[in-house]
């Protein structure tokens, strides 16, 4: 019994030196790059690094995923930089899209889109709407007199005449 006993030990003693040095090397280090994983991606802030792990199987993993870490930090930081471009590019598409490149007055699809605006708007607020409509007699007669530059011209002055009084 006595050298049943002591096998018994023995035994508990190396399992429970074994288990220490197990979870020491393995278990351990696996939780510390489990846990940055899961920083990552509940904040999707590819910032954050794993920490330097001792072992070196870890330390090549926790390398190799700070490694990846970097290159989808650096694509994240370029689709911002291209999101932001793009959205930079269509308001100016919008701008050009709703003004006349002569005058650059706002041009009829702008004002089809305000119109409704502000008619929904107008009975939203039991609020009357006002338009002034603007038209510039003989002007063909004017462009086929003294050329289209000069009408052109007189387009403009008008358009700035227009934009002074608004």
């Amino acid at each position: 019994i006595a050298i049943s006993a002591l096998i018994l030990l023995v035994s508990l003693a190396i399992s429970m030196s074994i288990s220490f040095k197990f979870q020491a090397a393995i278990l351990r280090p696996m939780q510390k790059l489990i846990d940055t994983t899961q920083r990552v991606v509940r904040s999707t802030d590819y910032s954050i690094r794993a920490p330097t792990l001792a072992e070196q199987e870890f330390h090549r993993l926790g390398e190799n995923f700070n490694h990846m870490l970097a290159e989808i930090e650096q694509q994240d930081l370029r689709q911002k930089a291209t999101e932001a471009r793009i959205r930079q590019l269509m308001s100016g598409l919008r701008l050009q899209a709703t003004t006349d490149g002569l005058t650059g007055l706002r041009n009829h699809r702008f004002f089809q889109d305000r119109i409704r605006e502000e008619i929904a708007r107008s009975e939203r607020e039991a609020q009357p709407v006002s338009l002034i409509l603007v038209d510039l007699d003989h002007f063909k007669r004017y462009n086929d007199r003294y050329g289209h530059p000069a009408g052109d011209r007189m387009l403009r002055k008008v358009a700035a005449l227009l934009r002074k009084g608004t």
